[in-house]
């Protein structure tokens, strides 16, 4: 593990920030951005998914792929720290592939199996950063799921519960996280939301349901700046309609 010098007072409670999405991808998601945010006044940790045996055998043949997968088996450094006060950890577990299973006790069985060797490799990444669990904020970026098992096998301080997409409508996640994702938002001490309609949801669920807007990087939209065209623009005609989103 990378030792680097801390930024903060030892008073101050760390937070466990627990992604949809590796850090390695890179996306500039709301749950990267915010672990950076929250690492200038905190030490933080970047939670990565844990990797599961179907994605593991189809990514096999690439080089990240790979590396992913001996990541998952604790045969590399799991947690690395990326920059001052912030810390990257990939779960040392490989879940077992259950999103197809319709048996909702089989499937109960496999995910808390599946939660219970996350919280341990997470545990662990604690415990070798000095930290104590019980001190630890967790915030999660709509990790249903896994969320559904933090109060028996972490047991932090306070566990938050952030909800960006209303993800129970994709079909990924309809079946099973119709009936979950509510007993998660009920177990958390306070649940975020980036709309009003997904706070309406969530307050349906815990009464302790914010909408906290979005966030926008305005100097990049500055009208008084001139800005290089590029390229891929250039050969097309005016007038132009764009859409960001």
């Amino acid at each position: 593990m990378q030792k680097r010098k801390m930024m903060y007072s030892k008073e101050v409670e760390p937070y466990i920030v627990i992604a949809q999405q590796d850090w390695a991808l890179n996306l500039g998601s709301n749950a990267r951005n915010l672990a950076v945010e929250f690492s200038k006044t905190r030490p933080v940790m970047y939670v990565n998914p844990a990797t599961d045996i179907k994605s593991a055998f189809k990514q096999l043949k690439t080089g990240n792929g790979r590396k992913r997968l001996k990541l998952a088996l604790g045969m590399h450094v799991t947690t690395v720290q990326v920059a001052d006060n912030l810390w990257v950890h990939t779960p040392a577990s490989v879940n077992i592939s259950i999103n197809w299973l319709r048996n909702i006790s089989l499937y109960n069985l496999f995910n808390r199996r599946n939660s219970k060797a996350f919280f341990k490799s997470l545990r662990q990444a604690i415990k070798e950063l000095g930290w104590q669990h019980d001190k630890c904020i967790v915030f999660y970026d709509s990790q249903m799921f896994t969320g559904l098992y933090t109060k028996e096998f972490l047991r932090p301080l306070l566990n938050f519960y952030y909800i960006r997409d209303n993800l129970i409508e994709h079909p990924y996640f309809k079946f099973h996280g119709s009936r979950i994702e509510p007993k998660t938002i009920m177990d958390a001490d306070s649940v975020f939301a980036n709309s009003s309609y997904l706070a309406d949801y969530a307050r349906r669920h815990h009464y302790l349901s914010v909408d906290i807007g979005q966030g926008c990087e305005l100097d990049i939209y500055d009208a008084q700046r001139n800005y290089l065209q590029p390229t891929d623009l250039a050969a097309i005609p005016h007038p132009r309609i764009g859409y960001i989103g």
